[in-house]
C-alpha cells in the first residue's frame, strides 16, 4: 500500500514539473513577445521606425532640448520639418582666406567629384576653380553652377578668358559655359557661396571663388561631409536652378527639410536655414538670445535693428559684447556700429585696405554663425542666402583665431 500512496505521489509530482515547465515555456515566450514589443514601440516612437540602413537616423525633438517649435503642417509642405536628425558627421573643415588657400581647397573638392557639382554662387572668376569644372562637365560628371545675374556676363567673359575662348561669342565657341551655368532674375541677389558634390559634401561660407575674395578679401569656408546637409543644399539648388528666387513662388520653395543635425562624433550639431523662406533672423536671434558669457562678431554689412537692439540688450545683462565691421560698408546713417557705439559696446571698423567679407557671431566661444547672410533686411527678405550655425567648442575656436587676427590689424 505504501509503495502504490509513493508511485501515486510521484506521478502527481511529476505532472506537476511539467505543467509548471510548460507555464514557464509559456511566460518566457510571453516575456519575450512583450519586449519585442517595447523595443519596436521604443523605435518607431523615438528614432522614427527601424530605417537606419544609410546610418542616418531620425530622432523625436522630445527627447532634445531644441528651440525648433514651428511643428508639422501635414497639410502645408512648407513648413518647417519639426525634426532632429542624427548623422555620424566628423568635424568640418574650416579655411580663413587669404591666410589659407580657399582656392586649392574648393579645386580639390571639385576634382574629387565623382557624380555631381552644384553650386549656386553670386560670383566666379577665378581659373582654377573655371577650370576644374568645365574639366569635369566634360568628364562626364554633372555640373550645374547659377549665378547672379549682376555679375553673369563678366563671369560669361571671365570664362572665355580663363579657357582660350572669346568671351563674347561664347555660345559657338565649342566650351562648355551655356550647357552648366544659369542666371537669376533681377528682383534679387543670388548672394549664396555654397556647392554640394555627390550629394555628399557641402562647401558654404562667405567666400565667393573670385579672385578679391581668396587674395584679399577676410573671408570663410566651411566644408562639410553631411548627407542630411547636402539634401538640405541639393532641394535650395534645385529650387533655384529651376527658376524659383527669392520670394518668386512661395508654393514652390519649400521650408529647410532637416533644420538640426545632430553627431555623438566630437560633440557637434549643426542647424541650417535658407533665406527668405526660413527667417534667417529670426534664428540668428534665437542662438544669439542664449548667449551666457560673450558675443563677438565680424561682419562685412549691418543693419538689422532687430540684431542690433538685441546685442545692446544682452550687454545690460552683463554679457561681453565686441565686434569688427568693414568700414566701407558701415559709415551710412542705416548702419548698427553708431549704435552699437553710443551703447559703449566694444565695436571697430577694420583695417584691411580690401574687405573684411565674414559674416559671423560667435557664442559663449561655442556656436558660430556663419554663411552668406549678413545681417541686413535684404538679407533675411529678399536674396537668396543660407546659415549654418555649428554647435562646437573646436570650430568656435578657429573662429576666435580669425576673430582676433582681424582684430589686430585694427
Amino acid at each position: 500500500m505504501s509503495i502504490s500512496i509513493t508511485g501515486y505521489m510521484r506521478g502527481i509530482l511529476k505532472r506537476g514539473m511539467l505543467k509548471m515547465r510548460m507555464l514557464k515555456g509559456i511566460f518566457a515566450k510571453f516575456l519575450f513577445l512583450l519586449i519585442i514589443v517595447g523595443l519596436l514601440y521604443f523605435l518607431k516612437s523615438n528614432l522614427g521606425g527601424i530605417n537606419n540602413l544609410t546610418g542616418l537616423t531620425v530622432f523625436n525633438t522630445n527627447l532634445f532640448n531644441t528651440n525648433l517649435n514651428e511643428g508639422v503642417n501635414k497639410e502645408n509642405p512648407n513648413e518647417l520639418v519639426n525634426k532632429l536628425v542624427y548623422e555620424n558627421i566628423s568635424l568640418p573643415n574650416v579655411y580663413f582666406c587669404p591666410r589659407y588657400n580657399c582656392s586649392g581647397a574648393m579645386v580639390d573638392l571639385i576634382n574629387s567629384a565623382e557624380k555631381s557639382v552644384h553650386c549656386a554662387l553670386f560670383d566666379l572668376d577665378l581659373y582654377e576653380i573655371i577650370e576644374a569644372l568645365d574639366n569635369q562637365f566634360s568628364a562626364g560628371v554633372d555640373v550645374k553652377i547659377v549665378v547672379d545675374n549682376d555679375n553673369y556676363k563678366e563671369i560669361k567673359e571671365s570664362y572665355g578668358k580663363e579657357l582660350g575662348f572669346d568671351g563674347s561669342n561664347l555660345s559657338v565657341s565649342g566650351n562648355n559655359f551655356s550647357g552648366f551655368i544659369k542666371q537669376d532674375n533681377s528682383n534679387q541677389l543670388s548672394h549664396n557661396k555654397f556647392c554640394v558634390v555627390d550629394g555628399k559634401i557641402v562647401a558654404t561660407g562667405s567666400f565667393n571663388p573670385t579672385f578679391n575674395d581668396n587674395n584679399k578679401n577676410n573671408n570663410n569656408l566651411v566644408v562639410i561631409t553631411s548627407a542630411y546637409l547636402s539634401e538640405n543644399y541639393e532641394d535650395e539648388f534645385d529650387e533655384l536652378w529651376n527658376g524659383y528666387f527669392g520670394k518668386g513662388e512661395k508654393e514652390k520653395q519649400k521650408k529647410v527639410k532637416y533644420p538640426k543635425i545632430t553627431s555623438a562624433e566630437d560633440n557637434l550639431s549643426i542647424e541650417n536655414y535658407f533665406c527668405p523662406e526660413d527667417n534667417c533672423e529670426k534664428h540668428v536671434l534665437d542662438a544669439l538670445n542664449q548667449a551666457n558669457k560673450s558675443i563677438r562678431f565680424m561682419l562685412f554689412s549691418f543693419t538689422s535693428d532687430a540684431i542690433g537692439d538685441l546685442l545692446i540688450e544682452k550687454q545690460r545683462q552683463g554679457i561681453e559684447i565686441s565686434g569688427v565691421v568693414e568700414k566701407k560698408q558701415n559709415t551710412n546713417q542705416y548702419s548698427e556700429y553708431f549704435k552699437l557705439t553710443d551703447a559703449g559696446i566694444d565695436i571697430t571698423y577694420d583695417s584691411n585696405p580690401y574687405n573684411l567679407h565674414h559674416k559671423v557671431f560667435i557664442i559663449d566661444d561655442e556656436v558660430v554663425i556663419t554663411g552668406s547672410y549678413n545681417p541686413t533686411g535684404a538679407g533675411d527678405n529678399k536674396n537668396d542666402e543660407n546659415i549654418i550655425i555649428l554647435h562646437n567648442k573646436q570650430i568656435a575656436e578657429k573662429f576666435i583665431e580669425e576673430y582676433f587676427v582681424v582684430s589686430s590689424e585694427v
